[in-house]
């Protein structure tokens, strides 16, 4: 007997050997079967149903993976392409370094057989007084040089980190001007090459910007011009439209090919190694100047260059004038004024203790000092200043303490005389030159901050304004 048939006779209670009799228990029954079959119908129809969306769910992941697998292999494409760009771009960076660095090492060793060849000459006092003085001039030159190539790294590191700022003070636009070519009109006369000035439009005379950057940039621009120039002439011309303060410097010089002007504000790039070759640089003056330009809300660009018919480039500036300048319709307003000088210390009595680890360095700040007529001590480390201080008979005056140096560096040094409330001035001396190396050398303790290069005159104001600074505390 089927098991529906038999599930349903025992639930009327019918016994499934015997079947039923009466009509009205075949009725239920039939009717019991009937709804049985269309409840399994319909189960079925459901489980059809759910089998058919089940499936398109699946025809529909499947969809979606393969989709997802051609957008993953899409990536790992990109991602692939992006790599090898990045490799190729870091291998051209990394030959444009090796190249700069062979240019670096050039520009460094050149100015350094000067000095040290030059040296020797002076050592061996072979030549009259001339000959001495035009060999010490060439030793300052070159250290010169040499002083121009780290500052303009350092510059740009400063950029690059963001820590580089600029200023607005009133600035004398024409008088900068005039001096730039002043100072360069020499270097292109020598190849006969004509430097001109001129203003196309009326301009203040003074305007608000940074004047040492203002300047840094000209000497770049026009120097460069005076360098590549060998013939005809190079004209500098003013002028200003829409607000802004136009500066055009155009050569005769060989111009440049685009491939060559492409790689102009690169910082590390030479537009040509073979003219660097001829004529040296390190090829960071344009990138800095630029960076100084749009700094100062401006830009430095290339208007115009092709081989053989020279280049234009152009300082771009917003033209603010100072407060009372005056309008210039010519640039023969210019007048040379004369200059001013600090005046130079020479009589600086006072005892002095040196806190450096060069035996060069201190035999050098000692002779300057003791020429001045101060008494001058000396300590290798900030150990040993720290005790010769404390252990002094007779009080030092002032300290000058070098910022590196072993077993205890001249922060140490100067925090731990502020700390048990010593008021000795302090004059930091450090060969670091980025812009917070000031403030840390204030923050030890220190008073003052001088950089190396020993700069002479400014070593002995810096003394003699302390030393009259302390004076006036005590008095």
């Amino acid at each position: 007997m089927h098991p529906t048939v038999a599930r349903h006779l025992a639930k009327f209670k019918l016994p499934a050997d015997t079947p039923p009799t009466d009509a009205q228990a075949w009725s239920k029954l039939l009717a019991a079967l009937s709804a049985s079959f269309e409840q399994t119908d319909a189960d079925r129809q459901l489980a059809e149903h759910t089998m058919s969306v089940a499936s398109d769910e699946m025809a529909e992941l499947h969809a979606s993976l393969a989709a997802k697998n051609d957008q993953l292999e899409a990536q790992v494409a990109q991602r692939t392409a992006e790599l090898t760009r990045a490799l190729a771009h870091a291998e051209a960076a990394n030959r444009v370094k090796t190249e700069f660095l062979a240019n670096m090492s050039h520009e460094i060793r050149t100015p350094l057989t000067a000095i040290l060849g030059f040296t020797d000459l002076l050592a061996d006092e072979v030549g009259d007084a001339k000959s001495r003085g035009e060999r010490i001039d060439t030793i300052r030159r070159a250290g010169k040089h040499l002083l121009t190539i780290i500052n303009d790294i350092l510059d740009l590191s400063k950029i690059e980190a963001g820590k580089m700022t600029v200023e607005s003070a009133e600035t004398p636009l024409l008088k900068i001007v005039h001096e730039v070519i002043s100072l360069i009109r020499p270097r292109a006369a020598a190849k006969n090459v004509e430097l001109i000035e001129r203003l196309r439009t009326p301009l203040p005379d003074a305007i608000l910007s940074d004047p040492t950057r203002l300047r840094q940039i000209l000497m770049n621009l026009v120097g460069n011009a005076a360098k590549f120039t060998e013939r005809g002439s190079i004209i500098v011309s003013l002028g200003s439209a829409h607000g802004r303060l136009h500066i055009d410097i155009e050569d005769t010089g060989p111009g440049m090919t685009s491939e060559q002007s492409s790689r102009l504000f690169q910082a590390f790039s030479q537009a040509d190694n073979s003219l660097t070759r001829v004529h040296g640089g390190t090829g960071l003056g344009l990138t800095i100047s630029q960076r100084y330009a749009q700094l100062m809300q401006g830009d430095v660009t290339l208007v115009r260059t092709a081989p053989g018919q020279g280049s234009i480039f152009r300082i771009d500036l917003p033209l603010l004038a100072a407060p009372n300048a005056k309008m210039a319709t010519t640039i023969d307003i210019i007048t040379q004024s004369p200059h001013t000088t600090t005046p130079q210390v020479t009589h600086l009595p006072a005892r002095i203790l040196v806190a450096e680890d060069g035996p060069d360095n201190q035999r050098l700040i000692s002779f300057h000092l003791r020429k001045a007529g101060a008494t001058v001590d000396i300590a290798d480390n900030g150990a040993i200043a720290l005790r010769m201080i404390e252990q002094a008979q007779q009080p030092y005056d002032l300290l000058i303490s070098d910022m590196q140096m072993p077993e205890m560096d001249g922060y140490t040094l100067a925090r731990t005389l502020r700390e048990r409330g010593s008021t000795l001035p302090i004059i930091a001396l450090t060969a670091h030159a980025m812009p917070d190396d000031a403030a840390k050398c204030i923050n030890a303790g220190c008073d003052d901050y001088a950089t190396k290069p020993i700069n002479r005159n400014q070593l002995l104001t810096t003394c003699d304004t302390w030393l009259k600074q302390s004076k006036r505390s005590a008095a």
